[in-house]
């Protein structure tokens, strides 16, 4: 008897591009599923007004910060581009990440990284991070949409903190239109969300095009406490969402909580 696996059948939709889209739609294929890959969210690098400040004062934080794997690629790409030798060994600076793609990506640049919270995200930083270290002048390097939750919880006690937006995130504008041509043809089952920001430029193409009906149908997985209540504050319904906050897993999550008869 032939095996079904379990999203055999299944159309899932993927809002990342690039590798991490391309590495997600093979591991969909691998439980059965079909998958589309729409990217939702796109990168740039973002110059800082205050960038040379930073670049100046870098022998002097004493912590480095990064609140996603982008930032850790943006921060060593842009140090190259200006010729900036940076000290990779420097016994009064550590290096903090808020998860394991992040921790992976610093480590691809031969630097390790001295703290992860349990839970990735920045709240879990926060709760951890003061039980473990102390820090006298910390670097934030984040994008434009991370929140300042990290570089508040330093300021609350008295530490002065820097934050480098390093790159910005933006809709690809051709994923506009298949996206909306998708959802009017019914052509997905399941929906998967990695951010806020994927979810809220897919619901800018729901409003625009007026497909809210169409675009509550399929099913909803996403990664992490923040996207999920960022998706649920507008109506829409999570049937699945990984403890551990990585692609990988919401895949996992996915292939554990669909069958082919649903």
């Amino acid at each position: 008897m032939k095996q079904i696996l379990p999203l055999s059948g299944k159309h899932v939709l993927i809002t990342r591009g690039g590798e991490r889209g391309s590495q997600v739609a093979d591991k969909i294929q691998h439980y059965g599923g079909s998958a589309v890959i729409v990217p939702l969210i796109d990168f740039n690098l973002h110059v800082d007004k205050q960038e040379e400040q930073f670049i100046k004062q870098l022998n002097e934080y004493d912590w480095i910060i990064f609140t996603s794997k982008n930032g850790v690629r943006f921060f060593f790409e842009r140090l190259q581009a200006l010729s900036i030798p940076f000290p990779h060994s420097c016994s009064d600076r550590r290096f903090a990440v808020v998860g394991e793609k992040t921790k992976e990506a610093l480590e691809a640049y031969l630097v390790s990284s001295a703290f992860m919270p349990t839970f990735y995200t920045a709240r879990d930083f926060t709760k951890e991070f003061f039980h473990l270290h102390k820090a006298k002048k910390p670097l934030v390097v984040k994008g434009n949409l991370a929140s300042a939750t990290i570089a508040n919880s330093f300021q609350e006690r008295n530490i002065t903190v820097d934050e480098w937006i390093i790159y910005e995130t933006f809709f690809p504008e051709p994923s506009k239109l298949k996206l909306a041509s998708l959802l009017r043809e019914k052509k997905l089952d399941i929906i998967t969300f990695t951010s806020p920001s994927t979810f809220h430029h897919f619901l800018q193409v729901v409003e625009e095009y007026h497909l809210m009906k169409e675009a509550l149908k399929p099913k909803v997985v996403c990664i992490g406490p923040v996207t999920k209540a960022a998706i649920e504050s507008h109506g829409f319904v999570v049937a699945a969402s990984p403890a551990t906050y990585t692609m990988e897993a919401m895949v996992d999550e996915l292939a554990a909580n669909f069958t082919d008869n649903e």
